[in-house]
């Protein structure tokens, strides 16, 4: 049984991130400010250089709170959209949709720029 729902784009989404900070479970990050826009994401800072916004509830903070251990594989991959595209919503996290499409690619897009189907 599918219980993934499908949406509609209704405005097109460019990512402003084309090189997404990339995480493998029990890596440690260096952690950062957290999103006043969307609340339940924050900014991290992998040993390699890149950076990227990660769900909180993705990590677990150290005593000191400027490191954290990564509790799964995660990408902060973007899809780039134009409406009228149908996508597969795969989870939903604190103001974004984390969607497939028809490509298999799957990234991430702010919940304000899809409509959900009835």
């Amino acid at each position: 049984m599918n219980h993934h729902r499908q949406v509609r784009v209704i405005r097109s989404y460019t990512t402003a991130y084309p090189e997404p900070i990339i995480l493998q479970k029990g890596e440690c990050v260096a952690v950062g400010e957290e999103d006043t826009q969307y609340p339940g994401w924050i900014r991290c800072m992998h040993p390699q250089g890149r950076s990227g916004w990660v769900p909180v509830n993705r990590l677990v903070r150290e005593e000191q709170g400027e490191r954290a251990i990564v509790l799964e594989d995660y990408s902060a991959h973007e899809l780039t959209v134009e409406p009228e595209e149908e996508l597969t919503v795969l989870e939903e996290e604190s103001g974004w949709l984390r969607c497939m499409r028809q490509s298999g690619e799957i990234g991430w897009l702010p919940r304000d720029h899809v409509e959900q189907e009835r």
